[in-house]
């Protein structure tokens, strides 16, 4: 196994939390362009609903937005996952802190 320096695994952890928020986001601007799109076909104005109008495109933005919600949740998983690692390699003793220390080398 090839040891991997702390600052390797700071800017690894750190990556995978900015892919997880940036995907987080995402989600979440779906989910309110969602809300608001359901929101308008719902209705034409008079507060009359309009059947039929843009089921295509709100079901399409439907797919997106789970998509994007399952994609974010897998993020945060592997942001989860990597901050374990790191935990388990400071219980064992290794220098996780110090940018010069090598993961793995003091097990």
């Amino acid at each position: 196994m090839t040891a991997l320096t702390a600052a390797e695994a700071a800017a690894t952890l750190q990556r995978l939390e900015s892919d997880a928020a940036a995907k987080e986001r995402t989600a979440n601007l779906l989910a309110i362009d969602l809300v608001s799109r359901e929101a308008e076909a719902s209705s034409d104005g008079s507060g009359s609903p309009v059947a039929g109008q843009g089921d295509e495109s709100l079901a399409g933005l439907r797919e997106a937005h789970r998509a994007a919600y399952e994609a974010a949740q897998a993020a945060r998983r592997q942001v989860s996952g990597a901050r374990w690692l790191v935990d388990l390699w400071r219980q064992l003793g290794c220098p996780v802190n110090e940018p010069s220390g090598r993961l793995g080398d003091a097990a």
